[in-house]
């Protein structure tokens, strides 16, 4: 029985991983707080209202064991109360999910992850996180993303940002592939073809939402979508795309 529960585990634990890059630099230690997030809901007034938002970047770091996770924390915004409350969200977001594993399976994690801002302004900050998880009888790349709402100190969610709808999933199918490297095809890759355009809206509305292998990312001129793919083409795919096709879609002004 417990064999089986290790499996499911690490099973759980690829499902919900993929490959990219980046950095952040360490300078300290924390424990796990599982902390409960909801998704946003703002208006673009909301959203935009970034007076006194402004915020700096600093790394620290997760250790347990065989884990390691760098991950970032805001600092020098002009309410402590508010950074705090953000810091425990992005805290969560790096590594909240630990505590939904048993003990012996985090014991035999082999951990190690890093990130990179991919936007940040005073209203939204976007975080991925990539790197690995190495066992004895598997291997994993990871890939995980937040997004923060500054302004209301929440979770946003994709449908917070833009409308997930029959034009979005057009301009998805249509978007650039800027991971893997695919010589077969994008539809290929990540298999387009199996879902209806309605599946694909059911299936990324929930980013941000609900507890799902796919994420979304932003950059200074895109919206990156990341869904898991065979082990083989790469883990997981990212489509990005641009600011201007979404123009229609927005629900929010996106300061760059």
């Amino acid at each position: 029985m417990l064999k089986k529960m290790f499996t499911f585990s690490i099973l759980l634990i690829c499902l919900l991983a993929t490959s990219c890059s980046q950095l952040g630099t360490e300078s300290s230690e924390h424990g796990t707080n599982n902390l409960n997030n909801t998704s946003a809901q703002p208006s673009q007034q909301e959203l935009t209202d970034s007076d006194n938002n402004e915020f700096e970047i600093t790394s620290e770091i997760y250790s347990e064991n065989n884990i390691r996770i760098t991950y970032p924390q805001i600092c020098n915004l002009h309410d402590g109360d508010k950074q705090e409350r953000i810091n425990d969200i992005i805290k969560e977001g790096a590594y909240g999910f630990l505590a939904n594993l048993l003990d012996d399976d985090r014991a035999s994690l082999n951990y190690d992850i890093e990130y990179k801002i991919s936007f940040k302004n005073a209203s939204i900050l976007s975080i991925i996180y990539t790197g690995s998880d190495i066992g004895q009888n598997w291997y994993c790349d990871v890939f995980r993303a937040t997004n923060i709402d500054i302004a209301n100190e929440k979770i946003l969610a994709l449908t917070d940002l833009v409308d997930v709808n029959d034009d979005f999933i057009k301009l998805y199918r249509e978007g650039k592939l800027v991971y893997p490297e695919a010589p077969e095809g994008k539809a290929v890759v990540l298999g387009l073809s199996v879902y209806t355009d309605e599946q694909w809206i059911l299936r990324l509305s929930k980013i941000g939402k609900e507890l799902t292998q796919d994420y979304y990312y932003l950059t200074q001129g895109s919206l990156g979508i990341s869904v898991p793919i065979a082990r083989a083409s790469g883990w997981h795919a990212e489509i990005e795309i641009s600011f201007t096709d979404l123009v229609d879609n927005l629900k929010v002004e996106i300061e760059m």
